[in-house]
């Protein structure tokens, strides 16, 4: 039995620069970084709301929304995101299937039912056409994850629907559409700051509105204690020191999204003088988050890399259609994803000799 993805990962890998291996992921900390968290440990003031504040009005500002809401996780973000829209059993949230578990867990903690639709074969992202068969009556939600640091084209036509929508920029935060920054497309909008992620405070998330009601809802869920009056609430808050260094990376993710560009024209070059196909097509708006290729079989590609010295992986671990027991045959652009999709490392940290290993690694592999 074959090696699994897991098992070529050290367990001290995210973060570390120090390791034989070429992590796939590893966030951009600097001195910068580590003085402002070290500024709130000292200040004694690990859970006051001062710093997580002002990355709401930050970030809220920056993608261009009215305001956010500071979570614990993305999954929390999103969870009180759908409880934000009012529910019932009978009510569906669309999503797509090739995306993060994270999905089904906040729809059904919701008491909602998911309804989970095949993606675009060219760039990975929900498939509108999808989402005009799934939605009915019982519709409360489309989830839309616009994917690896590629915006949804259609995200217009998604909005355009009369059901509302839920941006989940998870995987792309500053990424643009025409000029205009994902997340301010639709009234509710989702963001991660998982150890991996664009930004990375090592566990955090956020929800963006632009309606002023919306927000004091989601405030309202988190105000867990000292209330007058019971209301449903959760302790979701994220810390000072982690929105500290939230703030920090934001003032440099313009710089962050730059060099994933360069990489990635490296990577252009280098493999297009092999004749590998890089997927999807990267439109100029792309961020990327994840950098992609097609290879003939995932598992077997991930595990001859390993072997050189550089993790990859597959971009989702497993499409959701194949965790809620579906007819594969009614999912085929998710299944080609799933089967032939890789993922090499490309992030801010990565250094010249790496990548040029990684280049050579790819086209030997």
């Amino acid at each position: 039995m074959g090696r699994t993805t897991e098992q070529c990962e050290p367990a001290t890998n995210v973060g570390s620069a120090n390791t034989e291996r070429i992590p796939h992921s590893r966030p951009t900390i600097v001195e910068t970084d580590i003085r402002v968290v070290e500024e709130v440990l000292a200040s004694g003031q690990l859970a006051d709301t001062a710093q997580v504040a002002s990355f709401e009005r930050e970030l809220s500002s920056y993608i261009g929304q009215r305001g956010g809401v500071a979570t614990n996780s993305g999954t929390s973000a999103l969870y009180l995101a759908l409880l934000s829209l009012g529910q019932n059993g009978r009510d569906e949230v669309i999503v797509p299937s090739y995306a993060c578990i994270a999905l089904l867990n906040a729809v059904h903690a919701a008491a909602l039912r998911p309804i989970i639709v095949d993606i675009n074969d060219y760039d990975f992202n929900i498939s509108f056409n999808a989402i005009k068969r799934a939605v009915t009556r019982k519709s409360k939600a489309i989830i839309a994850c616009h994917m690896f640091g590629d915006p949804i084209r259609d995200i217009r036509d998604i909005a355009s629907l009369h059901v509302p929508v839920i941006e989940d920029c998870a995987l792309s935060v500053g990424a643009r559409i025409d000029g205009r920054k994902v997340g301010s497309f639709t009234e509710l909008s989702v963001f991660s700051f998982y150890a991996t992620k664009m930004l990375a405070t090592g566990h955090g998330g956020m929800v963006l509105s632009r309606s002023e009601d919306t927000l004091s809802t989601l405030r309202d869920f988190i105000w867990y204690d000292n209330r007058t009056e019971y209301g449903l609430s959760f302790n979701f808050r994220l810390t000072d020191f982690q929105a500290a260094l939230g703030r920090s990376q934001l003032t440099r993710l313009d710089d962050f999204i730059a060099r994933r560009r360069r990489i990635a024209a490296i990577y252009d070059e280098g493999f297009e003088q092999a004749g590998m196909v890089v997927v999807p097509p990267r439109p100029d708006e792309s961020v990327y988050f994840r950098y992609i290729l097609q290879v003939e079989d995932a598992d077997t590609w991930i595990e001859r890399m390993c072997d050189q010295g550089v993790e990859c992986k597959k971009p989702v671990y497993r499409p959701l259609h194949q965790y809620a027991g579906l007819d594969v045959r009614d999912y085929p652009n998710a299944e080609r994803a799933y089967m032939h999709n890789v993922s090499i490392p490309i992030y801010p940290a990565l250094g010249e000799r790496e990548i040029e290993h990684i280049i050579r690694m790819v086209r030997t592999c």
